[in-house]
Order: structure tokens, then C-alpha cells, then sequence
């Protein structure tokens, strides 16, 4: 995931990424509402969220109670009023649809979330007398967070703007412990406004209408979090675009001809949001029919890998191993969201495989899998942190000391992202941005969080650093 953003900020451990929705209730029939174009409609905003893994939970709940359009001349726009529950670990490779609702057009600087609560929760074995655990996290800045994307960004009249941001949950969340034994959220949020297909894929669930867009095969009515069963906050419709590769498949996960598809069918959807001449339309990889718990996420590593016939085994987390075996068409996908084939599912590989049980004919079952995340990043991540004294633009180096002074060398190259958060105060809400290194202030006291692969010299080779910036007094 965090290749795949250009503009990205410390901040709230969120990922938003925009996508249309249709804000039913999914217990009735379709409702759709016409899109506004007048010159003077409002725009819509699409938010999405997304994260990566966490080790040691099995569930990161975040609630937000608000969310706003912030702009440089003080302007807000209340978004999102109602409390909305995400569990981020749901979402270790999709985005998925938070908000879809209508703005005033215009430029806006800044999304402001409020972020209520932050739980960590350890399930329990059912089977056992022992409770589930719940880890109430302390929240910086009053839990208020700003998502600045790199630049002003604007909602035209009657047009859709997608944002994606990500959360890396392993990295960003820092969950330090502190002297009265709570956990402190000091999260990294990673934020784009989409352009493209640039994005991650989006997982929705709704059911199918007739399109009202040209060139679309359906439109997506009545959207649904599965993360939550929640209904998305405002929005259309989305109209989707079947890709060339879409994998179509049945309520058992059996491959079927698109043209068996109905109006009024409820189905899961792997989409991406791509800008074409009529608009906003979802490039389409994967439709399962069924209702919301007709398909499972399994989340674990590969045991064995794919055999010529798709066949492999996987270990759940905190399971045990099961057979899986892949559908004729099954849509594979690395980190990068790039479309791959059986033979890239290797033994020792971590992955999220979506599908369901089926029997094997053999007094067994098999796991029939649509879907195959690979999590194909390096398995560990060294990092440094320590006070920023020198940078050598010359040698692309930062010189640290630790807290007992000690030297500490952190090269970075063309690739290496840069951001900038300032310490967090409980009247502010803490945010951050990114940056060059020839922005940072001179005279500030800055201290640096950078992560990477050590080399045999010792320096740490970064993929990101991040710089917290206390600015100097003014002078008097």
C-alpha cells in the first residue's frame, strides 16, 4: 500500500478513498437519485477507507462522529454528523466505501475527521469460558485529525472526486506504552486524490440496477460496509464497468456468464474508480452474488503452494490449515494491485483469500477461493529514531543521535517520502504533510522516525522518514 500514494501526511490511522455509493439500506428495493448537473450543482465527495495488518489483534475499531471539508479561508463543511465504525483490519488490501455525499463545489485544503474511539480487540476462542479483550487507545489531540492532501484540492459542480487515504496499521499506529500503562494513538495516514486508476480496488456490496450511465453494464444501488453492514453516508448509485477479466461467479462460487446477472441481485464487487468522458465509473474485476455473509475473508499464509490445478494450502490465523483450491478465473492480486497468475501463490507467503467452504466429495471440504491478496513486501522492516543534527544533501544522509547521543545514519534516494507532523496539542488537531527536505525550518528541534532495511554499515537505507518538527519561537 505504501508505494501506491503520492501525496501522503502523518495524522488519524485511517484510509480514505473515494468512491460513489448508493446509500440504501439494502432491505428493500433499488433507489436511485439523479446526479445534479446544473452549473451551479454541488460536487460529490467519495472517502474510502483502507489500512494494513497489525499484529497481535484481531479487530481495529475506529469510530468517527464528524467529518469536514476544511478550506484555506476558514470555510467548513460538515460532511458526515452521525457516529460510523470502521474495522480497519478488514481492510488490509481494499478500500472500502465510507462516504458518498454532496459538497458545495469548491477548493478545500483539508478533511478533518473526529475521531471518537479507538479499540483494540483480542477474540477469544469460542469455545473457551474466556472473554473477548477490548483496549481502549488514548487518542491524540482530542482524537481531532486533518488529512492534508499535497495541494488545494477542488470539487467541481456535478463531478466526483475520489480521495484514498491509507492507514499502515504495523507502522503508523505507534502504540507505545506509557507510564500509567495505556496505549497511545500516534497514527501515519497516507491521503490521495485520485486521478486515474490509480487507486486501490474498492470492495462493495449492493444490488444490481439497470445503468443509467453509457457505456456501463449495471449500476451498484443500495451500498453497504461489509466491514459494518452499515449503509454508506449520502450517495448515488455507482455505475460499473465489467472489465475484460471479471471473474462473475454464482451464491457457491461457481463461475457463471455475466448475462445470468439480475436487477435486484445483491452482490459483492471488486471495483476500481476510473475517470471517463460520461464521468466516474467502477472498473469492475469481480462479481459474487449472494448476501453480505455468503463469502469469507480468510487471513494467513500459504502453506503449499499452487499446483498446476489451483490447488494450495493455507493456515488461517489461528486456524487450522485448509485446502484451498482456486475457481477457473480467479482474480490474483500483489501489493501493488497488479492482476498475477496461479504460480505467483508461493509457500510462506502471507495472504487474504476471499471465498467459502464447499464439500470436497470426499467427506471433506475445500476452501473455493475468487480472490487471492498477496502479500508480496519484505516480511520485516528495520527503522531508526533518534534527533535530527546534520543533513548531507551531497551524500543523500541524515546524521541522528539517539537519547544516550549516539551517531545514527539514515540514507534516502529519489524514492524515499518525506512528512512532516508537528507535536500533537490537545486544542489542535494533529495532522501533518508532506514535504522536501530543503522545507524543513532551520533552528527547529526536530525529531525523526525513519523506516527501511539496515545495510552492512549500519546506516538505514529509508523508504520514509518522518520529521517532528517543534517551529522556533518568533523572535522578539
Amino acid at each position: 500500500m505504501k508505494h501506491l500514494l503520492q501525496a501522503c501526511l502523518m495524522a488519524g490511522c485511517l484510509a480514505l478513498a473515494a468512491c460513489g455509493g448508493g446509500g440504501g439500506s439494502g432491505g428493500g428495493g433499488i433507489t436511485q437519485t439523479p446526479v445534479q448537473s446544473a452549473p451551479d450543482a454541488p460536487g460529490v465527495l467519495k472517502i474510502a477507507f483502507g489500512d494494513g495488518p497489525l499484529d497481535g489483534v484481531d479487530q481495529v475499531l475506529m469510530e468517527i462522529s464528524e467529518i469536514r471539508l476544511l478550506s484555506d479561508d476558514g470555510q467548513q463543511v460538515l460532511v458526515v454528523d452521525e457516529p460510523t465504525t470502521i474495522d480497519l483490519l478488514q481492510l488490509r488490501n481494499v478500500s472500502e466505501l465510507v462516504v458518498d455525499a454532496e459538497v458545495p463545489a469548491g477548493s478545500y485544503s483539508k478533511i478533518r475527521l473526529l475521531v471518537s474511539s479507538l479499540t483494540l480487540v483480542r477474540l477469544n476462542d469460542p469455545d473457551t469460558p474466556a472473554d473477548d479483550e477490548f483496549i481502549d487507545v488514548d487518542l491524540v489531540a482530542n482524537g481531532k485529525v486533518d488529512l492534508n492532501p499535497q495541494g488545494d484540492f477542488v470539487i467541481s459542480p456535478g463531478e466526483d472526486v475520489v480521495v484514498e487515504v491509507d492507514v499502515d496499521l504495523d507502522r503508523a499506529i505507534h502504540i507505545v506504552q506509557t507510564g500509567n500503562g495505556k496505549i497511545r494513538f500516534r497514527p501515519v495516514v497516507f491521503v490521495k486524490v485520485l486521478d486515474g486508476t490509480d487507486g486501490r480496488y474498492v470492495r462493495l456490496f449492493g444490488q444490481l440496477a439497470p445503468a443509467t450511465t453509457d457505456g456501463t453494464d449495471f449500476d451498484l444501488c443500495n451500498v453497504e460496509r461489509l466491514s459494518s453492514g452499515d449503509s454508506v453516508a449520502g450517495g448515488d448509485c455507482l455505475p460499473l464497468d465489467l472489465n475484460e477479466n471479471a471473474l462473475v461467479v454464482d451464491e457457491n462460487g461457481e463461475p457463471i456468464d455475466p448475462a445470468l446477472l439480475a436487477f435486484d441481485d445483491y452482490v459483492t464487487v471488486l471495483a476500481r474508480p476510473r475517470y471517463v468522458l460520461e464521468g466516474l465509473v467502477f472498473d469492475t474485476i469481480l462479481v459474487a452474488k449472494g448476501m453480505q455473509d455468503t463469502f469469507e475473508q480468510l487471513f494467513g499464509t500459504v502453506s503449499r503452494s499452487a499446483d498446476e490445478n489451483g490447488a494450495f494450502g493455507f493456515v488461517p490465523d489461528g486456524g487450522a490449515e485448509v485446502e484451498a483450491q482456486l475457481v477457473d478465473g480467479a482474480i490474483i492480486l500483489d501489493n501493488a494491485q497488479n492482476l498475477l497468475g496461479p504460480d505467483a501463490i508461493l509457500d510462506s507467503l502471507r495472504a487474504e483469500l476471499l471465498g467459502l467452504n464447499v464439500d470436497d466429495g470426499m467427506g471433506g471440504s475445500v476452501f473455493r477461493t475468487l480472490l487471492v491478496h498477496l502479500d508480496d513486501a519484505a516480511v520485516s522492516e528495520d527503522s531508526l529514531a533518534g534527533r535530527l543534527v546534520a543533513i548531507f544533501f551531497d551524500e543523500r544522509r541524515l546524521e541522528l543521535e539517539d537519547t544516550d547521543l549516539n551517531p545514527l545514519c539514515v540514507l534516502y534516494d529519489t524514492d524515499t517520502s518525506f512528512f512532516k507532523v508537528a507535536p500533537s496539542d490537545d486544542d489542535q488537531a494533529y495532522g501533518g504533510t508532506p514535504i522536501q527536505l530543503g522545507d524543513l525550518a532551520q533552528g527547529s528541534e526536530i525529531q525523526v522516525q525513519a523506516y527501511g532495511t539496515l545495510n552492512g554499515d549500519g546506516c538505514l537505507e529509508a523508504t520514509q522518514v518522518v520529521f517532528e518538527v517543534a517551529e522556533p519561537a518568533p523572535a522578539t
